[in-house]
């Protein structure tokens, strides 16, 4: 993963009217990680940042960012997630 800052992965836009779902992404990623492994030196709000800037074959080749203006979005990101965590990609 690269290490670019916050400023730079995600749109404005994100900071403003996002950030309680992305707080929200950040507390389900910590969750898994500490459920899964180790989370120790892990940076949940770094990794769903770059996460949310990746295109992703599950999503067509679209970023997740794109999928964060409505609830059914927000729902199949969560999902998304989810089935990584048991290595189930779809």
């Amino acid at each position: 993963m690269s290490h670019r800052s916050n400023q730079d992965s995600v749109p404005a836009s994100t900071h403003d009217g996002h950030s309680s779902f992305i707080d929200e992404l950040v507390k389900l990623v910590q969750t898994m990680v500490y459920e899964s492994g180790d989370p120790h030196h892990f940076d949940a709000k770094q990794w769903v940042t770059e996460w949310l800037s990746t295109p992703l074959p599950a999503l067509g080749g679209r970023k997740p960012i794109e999928f964060t203006n409505t609830q059914d979005d927000r729902e199949l990101l969560k999902s998304l997630l989810r089935r990584t965590q048991s290595g189930a990609y779809s």
